[in-house]
């Protein structure tokens, strides 16, 4: 069944490819983990929803870094590499691509705050696991939902990673 949201979103993405977009992509990785391999495939598929949507990616706007688990400012110069551009007056991108929201952070506290200063630098986000976009009408809504499955997710991570530390000594 059509309903008025799907109607404002046809509306929205059709306002939204009437200029051509610049995007950065960021890309991380857990070193528990994951690895190098990783960050190339977020990367291709950041990539790639970045064409379906008509949107260039500025190649020397890709940051990706190596995080370990722990709290969110640790291992994350690229992504406040990209904040800071976002926040400059002549800011080279439009709006930052990632693969999922747990990109972004593991916790609301902290992830809340750094959609919202994007959203006033006027830079948008994109998650392409969820087709979630910083534009769209639901999207704090939809961040609230997929972070706090991120939050338990890392939470359930600290439990099994802390059992193994104790099975390990």
């Amino acid at each position: 069944m059509f309903r008025i949201h799907d109607a404002m979103r046809i509306k929205q993405k059709q306002d939204q490819q009437s200029k051509p977009e610049r995007v950065a992509i960021y890309a991380k990785y857990t070193s528990h983990l994951q690895g190098q391999r990783s960050l190339e495939d977020q990367v291709r598929r950041c990539q790639d929803a970045a064409t379906l949507n008509g949107w260039t990616v500025l190649d020397e706007c890709i940051r990706c870094d190596e995080a370990g688990l722990g709290r969110f400012k640790v291992g994350r110069g690229g992504l406040y590499e990209l904040v800071e551009l976002a926040e400059q007056p002549f800011c080279p991108f439009d709006g930052i691509v990632m693969e999922n929201t747990s990109r972004l952070g593991w916790s609301l506290s902290d992830t809340l705050p750094l959609t919202d200063r994007l959203k006033s630098a006027n830079v948008f986000l994109y998650f392409v696991d969820h087709d979630l976009d910083s534009r769209d009408p639901h999207f704090r809504t939809g961040l609230i939902l997929f972070g706090q499955q991120d939050e338990q997710r890392y939470s359930d991570l600290g439990v099994t990673l802390l059992r193994k530390q104790m099975i390990d000594a």
